[in-house]
């Protein structure tokens, strides 16, 4: 009985020391496991994650106020450059169908239109069956012309250097002739006259004395010479030509 009462005591004792050596390494590891966590910092709470940002509207943009600037000195418009205008002559006349020239070209007859001349003086020439022919220097302008030729109306314009014979001594001066009558323009205001073609007899020329008669129905005589017999004779058939249409 004592021989087997002996290892049992050893098993035992064994086992006891094993059991205590476990404890103190548990024990130990277990104060180290607590000193290492005495010694970590306390983890520090998560803060929350900040809110979604509202989207910002962008806001207008002040409209810049400009600054007061010196006031700018007002520059003169140019003119404007007149347009381009066509130059043009109508020629028409009184009497239907009459040739009508310029500067002695043929444009047809009237009425009758051309573009065809540089504004400036030009002659006018017409005709027409029955009727004298008709010519007058004229001034054309810039753009539009137009002209009448008047071949049944009756023109005048005539004149005369004379020398007026006086029953004792004479005077000189100028014989005109125009629809209204004759007209006498002498140096001496008191030699000078006038008379309407219906106060007058026709008027008279004797070519080889260069002499010019004008006599008044019932009354005074007036007798002229120049120094141009065919002066004188133009003068009177011109005037009496005239007198016939009137």
């Amino acid at each position: 009985m004592a021989i087997h009462s002996e290892p049992e005591r050893d098993a035992g004792s064994r086992r006891g020391l094993v059991t205590a050596l476990l404890v103190a390494t548990a024990a130990v590891l277990l104060a180290l496991v607590l000193w290492w966590l005495a010694r970590r910092p306390a983890e520090a709470p998560k803060a929350a994650p900040p809110p979604p940002r509202a989207r910002a509207t962008a806001a207008p943009r002040p409209t810049p106020v400009a600054s007061a600037a010196p006031e700018a000195r007002a520059m003169p418009r140019p003119e404007p450059r007149p347009s381009a205008v066509a130059n043009v002559l109508r020629v028409d006349s009184d009497v239907p169908g009459a040739n009508v020239f310029l500067d002695r070209k043929f444009l047809g007859t009237a009425p009758v239109e051309t573009r065809d001349f540089e504004p400036g003086p030009h002659r006018i020439n017409a005709s027409a069956d029955g009727y004298d022919m008709y010519g007058e220097t004229v001034e054309l302008a810039a753009g539009e012309n137009a002209l009448t030729i008047r071949f049944r109306e009756v023109r005048l314009d005539e004149r005369i250097d004379v020398v007026h014979k006086h029953g004792m001594g004479s005077c000189r001066g100028r014989l005109f002739a125009s629809t209204a009558g004759l007209r006498y323009e002498a140096g001496k205001a008191g030699d000078s006259f006038e008379a309407a073609f219906a106060s007058l007899e026709p008027l008279e020329v004797d070519y080889l004395n260069r002499n010019l008669r004008v006599k008044q129905r019932g009354g005074k005589t007036w007798n002229f010479t120049a120094d141009s017999a065919d002066a004188l004779l133009a003068f009177q058939k011109a005037v009496e030509k005239a007198r016939a249409r009137m």
